[in-house]
């Protein structure tokens, strides 16, 4: 089958909470994705990627969720969720805004 993109989920975010983070394979030619892995980044403001926060996730049918705390000492800001499918090379990017 032929991997036409990612769909990326993310529940709002707020400091000292869990994050749900769905994602799912988009698939041209096929009812059902297989199985892939998925590379879980966070990123702050400047685009560095945050330490203790990258992830290696194995999806089933081409379908992960998982809840990601995002900790209570987090400066307010902007920062990105960056999901990549390890196989395809597709990328989806979620902002998120902590007040």
């Amino acid at each position: 089958y032929k991997v036409k993109g990612l769909d990326l989920k993310v529940s709002p975010a707020e400091a000292g909470k869990n994050i749900n983070v769905a994602v799912s394979v988009k698939v041209a030619d096929a009812k059902t994705a297989g199985d892939h892995v998925f590379r879980i980044r966070l990123l702050d403001a400047a685009g560095k990627e945050i330490d203790g926060f990258a992830r290696n996730r194995t999806s089933q049918s081409g379908k992960f969720a998982e809840d990601i705390l995002i900790p209570y000492n987090f400066a307010p800001g902007n920062y990105s969720l960056v999901v990549r499918d390890v196989v395809s090379g597709y990328e989806k990017t979620h902002k998120i805004s902590l007040k």
